[in-house]
């Protein structure tokens, strides 16, 4: 893992990845373990405004863990001492990602969110749809 640096936040392109810029070199970023909720998906505009307002901030680093196959940047984003990954759980905003996930704490904040019904955890049970299942039924459709 290495640190990408500090980065100015451009714009939120989509819910899952986000394009930056650290003067010198362009990334979109994906952020590692944590999946959110699709913009055509109930919540899914929310999300993209939770994570507009936490990466709004000047002083952003990305610690970068690898790249996908769509040459995105993984990382965990940090706005100076707070995990932003980690806070889209915390409040709501994004389901840990199973499949990908390292971070154990990541449940926790899951299973506290689920417990206070805030975020995507505040709609009935039936309307809350992983984003990997909601993009599995979209390819029917």
């Amino acid at each position: 893992m290495h640190k990408c640096g500090n980065v100015t936040w451009r714009s939120c392109k989509n819910r899952r990845w986000r394009y930056s810029y650290d003067g010198t070199t362009q990334y979109n970023v994906r952020l590692v373990e944590i999946d959110a909720p699709a913009s055509d998906q109930l919540y899914g505009q929310r999300s993209k405004k939770v994570l507009t307002s936490l990466i709004i901030q000047e002083n952003i680093s990305v610690n970068v863990s690898g790249y996908d196959r769509y040459r995105r940047v993984l990382g965990r984003v940090y706005v100076a001492d707070l995990n932003v990954n980690r806070q889209m759980v915390r409040v709501g905003a994004a389901w840990v990602y199973l499949q990908y996930m390292t971070d154990r704490g990541l449940l926790d904040d899951e299973s506290a969110a689920k417990k206070e019904k805030i975020g995507v955890w505040s709609l009935p049970a039936g309307e809350q749809m992983a984003p990997w299942e909601w993009r599995f039924i979209a390819r029917d459709r």
